[in-house]
């Protein structure tokens, strides 16, 4: 009792504290003791009813403190300074109002990574980058008059009042902060009264070019076109996704998969899309200027990872003959994205449809479908890591145990680096098979290989059925500790032509013979091999040259890749079962693809490009070529001269495919 005595009770919360305290221990406010420092002995002034200290102020001509209301001194009658100073406030201590970008509610997206962040971001969570210029201007340029002068050029398109149109692209369409402006929610609950029923059509994110469009302003688009800064003219050096040039549909894409994940019943519930997908670049990229088209391969791909692969390890590309028409192959070019953890879900996603996992739609099938079917997975991986280990060591059960529960960690957490078996269970989540070609060696810095890289191979889907699955392969590269989607370039579709590869009926209904059956230069190596024209390497259930009958139709367009090294290796099948009675390698290849066979008994895979994409896909495509065409509109078109002495020395591709250009 003694001891509470001598607690002394807060001022401010009346809390009772121990005596040795300074401060409160609830509200942190000081104690009010009897004693003061030495320093602060000094007799106290009641400043209470003090002139000064209440806000009042001293003449300037007799030093009389006169009180704050008073215009003018008591004594003398001069005028107070505060006088002056009242008539201008001090706009110091004014809070600032909120700007746009913080009260908005629409997202802007990474130009590096595509990142949706929120407004009041100022550097991309993801990958640290700095917002677009577009998004900082829009809150700090966009007064007033120009944010009502932008919407009502969006009531023009909705509309179709071509004089409002022509006068915002005239006057307050060249400021690009305006020009690349996108719908707010509160921008579409206000441009719904002229919409005419089309309410769902106005949503967060659309552009003015995107309203232009759905309403088929077709006069319109190209003029709004020009409003929109083209990549790199603005920003050189950067990355630019085939997704990033229309974000909305995207977006609109990656919805729609994420909700193509379904699961099936029975003993193996596994997720899986019922949707396929190809993604491959347009031919009509071959019509592009050379400045532009090196510009968009600059942009697009990832140029250490395709001159890795392609001329350092000559892991891809080596069966393309340069200079040869009508080759039944294509290039494969290695596309560029958001280097972490996701980069096989996004190399997949790319592969497939040419947009990334953002919404993490495969991360979460991969981690459903191997927690629901663990005990079939477990099986195969175990059995897949004691015959790796076979000829060195014999891992125990606690070792194993250890290492399938880190696999099973790695693919819930996001951004975390993804190992074989991961690529295994996506292959059932597509339904297809993963061909990886990849580096067969780690290096370290000194270029000293460390290690086995252990990722290439094909993938097979063999706990489906191969009635479920597609015979379409998806292909990806490996380099070290990253995957990149890799894609081929559409070959022309021109059937009349004399390099066409398809049979066609004509007009009576007889079969044309294709004028590709000429063969290809005997050759022992495997590149010559692969060069064979596509007459002679259709059949898929013989190596006999095939019947002209069984070839592709007209609509049909594919390209052939190899499914051995350089060296005629075959690559190998990862968790394909060693025992004596399952069916060997080349028939699992047989029956999960289209193959067919060279003159060495070598298999080649054949991957079919889909003539009609998704109506999404096709819409993100356009866009994206968009862009480059304006380019080339923009861009001085060179002398025959000069043009012709480019070609000639091969120039067009140096520096980012090592002196070989894709379209050469």
């Amino acid at each position: 009792m003694a001891e509470d005595a001598r607690k002394w009770a807060c001022p401010r919360c009346t809390f009772e504290n121990w005596p040795r305290s300074l401060r409160c221990t609830l509200c942190d406010a000081p104690r009010q003791t009897l004693y003061h420092p030495v320093e602060n002995k000094s007799p106290c002034i009641d400043t209470s009813n003090s002139k000064l200290f209440s806000g009042g102020w001293s003449c300037p001509t007799c030093t009389y403190d006169n009180w704050a209301a008073s215009g003018r001194c008591t004594q003398c009658g001069t005028t107070s300074p505060l006088a002056s100073t009242s008539k201008q406030p001090s706009t110091d201590y004014l809070p600032s109002s909120p700007s746009l970008t913080s009260l908005g509610v629409v997202k802007w997206i990474c130009p590096s990574c595509t990142y949706e962040n929120w407004p009041k971001s100022k550097r991309c969570v993801m990958c640290r980058s700095s917002p677009p210029p577009s998004s900082l201007a829009s809150s700090s340029s966009c007064t007033i008059t120009s944010t009502i002068d932008w919407i009502s050029a969006c009531k023009a398109v909705i509309t179709g009042d071509s004089d409002v149109l022509k006068k915002f692209i005239l006057t307050a369409g060249s400021l690009s902060p305006l020009s690349s402006r996108q719908l707010t929610p509160q921008d579409c609950q206000m441009l719904e009264q002229w919409s005419s029923g089309e309410s769902n059509v106005l949503k967060p994110g659309l552009s003015l070019l995107d309203l232009a469009r759905f309403y088929n302003r077709t006069e319109w688009v190209s003029s709004l076109s020009a409003l929109y800064p083209t990549s790199s003219l603005t920003r050189p050096g950067a990355k630019r996704s085939v997704c990033q040039s229309s974000a909305c549909a995207a977006k609109e894409l990656r919805r729609l998969l994420d909700s193509c994940v379904r699961q099936r019943r029975g003993s193996f519930r596994c997720s899986y899309l019922i949707e396929f997908g190809t993604f491959y670049l347009p031919s009509e990229i071959r019509d592009l200027p050379c400045s532009s088209r090196e510009v968009m391969l600059k942009e697009l791909c990832d140029t250490e990872v395709q001159n890795e692969l392609e001329v350092r390890s000559q892991v891809i590309n080596w069966w393309v003959v340069e200079g040869q028409q009508n080759q039944p192959t294509s290039r494969l070019l290695a596309l560029w994205n958001r280097t972490d953890g996701d980069c096989l879900l996004d190399s997949l996603m790319q592969a497939c449809w040419g947009v990334f996992d953002q919404q993490s739609t495969l991360r979460h099938a991969l981690t459903e479908s191997i927690r629901a079917c663990e005990g079939q997975f477990y099986r195969i991986w175990r059995e897949h890591e004691v015959h790796q280990a076979a000829s060195q060591y014999q891992p125990d059960e606690e070792q194993l145990l250890r290492d399938w529960h880190s696999a099973l960690t790695a693919a819930s957490l996001t951004r975390s680096p993804l190992e074989q078996i991961h690529i295994f269970v996506l292959a059932h989540v597509l339904r297809r098979p993963i061909i990886v070609y990849g580096v067969k060696y780690i290096h370290n810095y000194r270029d000293e290989p460390i290690g086995l890289a252990n990722f290439e191979g094909v993938y097979l889907p063999l706990l489906w059925e191969s009635t479920f699955c597609s015979r379409d392969p998806v292909i990806l590269g490996y380099t070290r500790g990253h995957f990149t989607a890799l894609v081929p370039i559409e070959p022309p579709r021109n059937p009349a032509s004399p390099a066409s590869t398809s049979s066609s009926l004509s007009s009576d209904g007889s079969s044309v013979t294709p004028a590709s059956t000429v063969t290809s230069t005997a050759s022992s190596s495997a590149a010559a091999a692969v060069s064979k024209s596509e007459g002679e390497m259709e059949d898929c259930a013989s190596a006999e040259r095939c019947d002209p009958l069984h070839l592709p139709a007209v609509s049909e367009c594919s390209i052939y890749l190899p499914l051995f090294d350089r060296h005629g290796t075959p690559l190998p099948i990862p968790f394909a079962s060693k025992s004596a009675v399952a069916p060997s390698d080349t028939q699992l290849l047989r029956d999960r693809l289209e193959t067919m066979s060279t003159r060495r008994g070598l298999l080649l895979a054949r991957l079919c490009l889909p003539t009609r994409r998704h109506c999404l896909v096709e819409d993100i495509v356009r866009d994206w070529l968009l862009v480059y065409r304006r380019m080339a509109a923009t861009t001085p078109t060179p002398s025959p001269a000069s043009a012709n002495a480019t070609d000639a020395s091969g120039s067009n591709g140096v520096g980012v495919y090592g002196g070989r250009h894709p379209f050469d």
